[in-house]
């Protein structure tokens, strides 16, 4: 039988059934952010690596950018030393941004995927644990996700099965 939100506060069934998801206090705690390494490493990997792409583009194009003004500020073939030191002054300057800059965004887009995985990987480690626990006896219940996951009509699906598949 499936158990409605109610039944469980309510106390009609028994301390087993009460039990929390992700084994913390409430529907929405989770201390495992890494759920299915394989999976959630390769969107971090993905995420990290069209970053880095899209940084050497621009890193790419401010070189191309700094020698095009070495070349502009040559006069009949001779560099003013004025101009070329102000060239590497803000070559210099801008390397600097560069790489701090990489060093945020990266990390951002680490994290960003990390969280994003988590959204997918979550729900779907969740039913997987649900579905165990029935076979190993538990009482059957609905499956519930947290309210920011991805995959929401998943846990409507397999709820409408066991809905369906007790009418039986």
């Amino acid at each position: 039988m499936i158990m409605k939100d109610s039944e469980k506060s309510s106390g009609t069934s028994s301390a087993k059934n009460q039990q929390k998801p992700f084994g913390g206090p409430g529907l929405h705690f989770r201390r495992q952010f890494l759920i299915n390494p394989r999976f959630q490493f390769t969107i971090i990997g993905f995420n990290v690596g069209l970053a880095a792409l899209s940084i050497l583009v621009f890193y790419l194009a401010t070189h191309y950018l700094f020698e095009k003004f070495t070349a502009t500020g040559s006069t009949d073939g001779t560099l003013d030393p004025i101009i070329v030191q102000m060239i590497a002054d803000e070559r210099a300057r801008m390397n600097l941004v560069f790489f701090f800059t990489s060093v945020v965004v990266l990390g951002i887009m680490g994290i960003g995927g990390l969280v994003l995985s988590n959204r997918v990987a979550g729900p779907v480690y969740r039913l997987q644990r649900h579905m165990e626990n029935i076979m190993k006896g538990a009482d059957i219940g609905a499956v519930k996700f947290r309210k920011k996951d991805f995959l929401p009509e998943l846990a409507d699906t397999f709820n409408k099965f066991l809905t369906f598949f007790l009418k039986k």
